[in-house]
């Protein structure tokens, strides 16, 4: 789209155009529309609104035709009619402001919601941290409360409203203290999900999340220097963090309660089907079906939120990857459940939507997954004052195509993502 400015006394029916003014500025229900009336143009007019461009590959021949070649003063004297259409242009403000008033309280009950899901996330993570290290040294404790974060995402995956979200806004200083955890909740989050997929029964399921929630609790044994190293390691480090498999299994052997099915995924979830992965290079039938869905979610999670966030792809793009590269080294019906879960527009996805505006996909509703909830970047707006569109309700916005990071301004991008990692939650969804 190319738009070029243009003053609100010439607008004509006809042009399709784009306010630059926030979104609460105005009582349209979108920044970029086709004008079809001259009630829109008086209400327009009325409001004051002049950050006005229109884009004439989008607006109808006619209304090109007029604005080149506009009509004489004579034309443009007032007339009795235009006092009726100004009753008229009232009337029309007025339901359009109620409809918007409408549309804002819903705005606001998805802010709420998602300054909610927030929150559980933060509290989540402060127990996170030290349960790891708990189970890391043999305290019951830990995995108290392990078991119920699992339970709690279960529970979550069984009602009818499961969505799954990400979480963007998070403190540096979480995120440098936590990433370990963000990391095993993630994988967490999404083997999940994918266990649904597959009808797990509530035992398999616990079992499931136990293992991926401490797949990579051996790391704890792995010096910090090494663990948490941007730079590109060396053969002697790999094969350090290599051992990070066999030393979880021996840390969780010493916690009573820890089911054999979870250790499993602990030792097993960097081998490959192929035999190319490690510690045992385990073929296809020698590794557990729990273990084949924690493997292909932590290869998707290390793609997208890598230490050096530099590296990362979108997750369509490691969505992409893993289905077209990596097919010996999964589990087909894992990659397949994978992308069913997540869609063509995972969350943390850059979208275009169809009024010209940029945003994040936040939220999948479970129950209608090509629908997603977007946030939409407005620079005039906070994140806690953004607007969030749900798809599935928000029936004049759609998503047109993603955007790749790299093709949108650094200030969209903090805006969105200012962490610039995709932090998955499984919440549900009271949006209306």
């Amino acid at each position: 789209m190319s738009y070029f400015p243009i003053n609100a006394k010439a607008l004509k029916i006809g042009l399709s155009i784009k306010l630059e003014h926030s979104w609460t500025e105005h009582p349209f229900i979108r920044n970029v529309f086709k004008i079809k009336s001259a009630k829109e143009i008086a209400i327009i007019q009325r409001n004051g609104l002049d950050k006005i461009f229109y884009d004439p590959k989008q607006s109808d021949p006619k209304a090109l035709e007029a604005l080149k070649n506009p009509p004489s003063s004579e034309a443009q004297e007032s007339s009795e009619d235009e006092k009726v259409l100004d009753q008229e242009v009232s009337k029309a403000e007025e339901a359009l402001r109620k409809e918007k008033d409408a549309r804002i309280k819903v705005l606001k009950a998805r802010q709420d919601n998602l300054e909610k899901t927030e929150k559980i996330y933060g509290d989540v993570l402060k127990q996170g941290r030290f349960m790891i290290k708990d189970v890391s040294e043999g305290h019951e404790k830990g995995l108290k409360v392990a078991d119920k974060i699992i339970e709690d995402i279960i529970e979550t995956l069984e009602g009818d409203t499961a969505s799954t979200s990400v979480i963007s806004k998070i403190d540096q200083a979480d995120l440098s203290e936590n990433i370990s955890f963000m990391h095993a909740l993630n994988v967490c989050i999404l083997s999940m999900t994918i266990g649904k997929e597959f009808d797990l029964n509530r035992e398999e399921m616990h079992m499931l999340g136990l293992g991926a929630l401490f797949h990579d609790v051996g790391k704890q044994k792995i010096p910090a220097i090494v663990r948490y190293k941007k730079r590109k390691l060396t053969r002697a480090e790999i094969n350090l963090m290599n051992l990070h498999c066999q030393y979880g299994k021996e840390l969780v052997e010493g916690t009573a309660d820890f089911p054999e099915p979870s250790r499993e995924i602990i030792i097993q979830h960097h081998e490959r089907i192929d035999g190319s992965g490690f510690p045992d290079g385990l073929t296809a039938d020698d590794i557990s079906f729990l273990s084949k869905i924690v493997m292909v979610v932590n290869q998707y999670d290390d793609m997208t939120n890598n230490l050096d966030t530099n590296k990362n792809i979108t997750p369509a793009q490691a969505l992409g990857h893993i289905y077209k590269k990596m097919q010996e080294k999964f589990a087909n019906e894992v990659i397949v459940a994978l992308i069913q879960s997540l869609t063509v527009y995972p969350p943390g996805t850059l979208v275009k939507l169809n009024d010209g505006s940029i945003g994040m996909v936040i939220s999948i509703n479970h129950q209608d997954r090509m629908l997603p909830v977007v946030m939409v970047h407005d620079p005039e707006a906070s994140k806690e004052n953004a607007i969030i569109l749900d798809m599935a309700q928000d029936k004049d916005f759609k998503i047109e195509f993603s955007i790749l990071p790299n093709k949108v301004s650094r200030e969209v991008l903090r805006g969105l993502n200012p962490s610039n990692m995709n932090n998955y939650f499984l919440s549900k969804n009271d949006m209306p």
